[in-house]
């Protein structure tokens, strides 16, 4: 893994291909195919606009799909962590701790980890508090 510092002010990934290119790209083609069909009528003019609408509504979904099992292997992560460092299940906190808690707490140190995860299952600590709280950030260069 690429050891570049890492912080609360630029955690946060965008994939460029994906976001400033693929993404806008379709959505323009999107709009040119029913505009094309609006104008023009022509029967393949609307096949054309369906597929296109089809496209953009399937893109999002397979960035969201691979999001998802990115989310639960953060889970699988965090859970691990905790429990080897703590000594006990993850599970005697998690139904205490949202999706998106438990996102942030993977930035959290060795050091840091099973005191913020219990304050954030005792206290409803919010994600960017967490983060905020964080002092020692894991870099994390894999994600999506």
């Amino acid at each position: 893994m690429n050891q570049s510092t890492q912080s609360f002010k630029h955690h946060l990934r965008f994939h460029p291909y994906f976001h400033f290119f693929a993404f806008p790209l379709l959505m323009i083609s999107v709009i040119a195919c029913i505009v094309n069909a609006a104008m023009g009528g022509a029967h393949t003019h609307w096949v054309l606009a369906l597929l296109a609408m089809a496209v953009g509504l399937i893109a999002p979904m397979i960035r969201l799909n691979a999001l998802t099992v990115q989310d639960r292997l953060i889970r699988l992560e965090v859970a691990l962590r905790y429990a080897t460092l703590a000594g006990e299940p993850f599970d005697k906190i998690a139904s205490r701790l949202s999706k998106r808690q438990i996102i942030a707490l993977r930035f959290a140190s060795d050091a840091e980890l099973v005191d913020l995860a219990r304050k954030a299952a005792a206290e409803g600590t919010t994600p960017k508090e967490i983060k905020r709280s964080i002092k020692d950030w894991r870099v994390d260069d894999w994600r999506l």
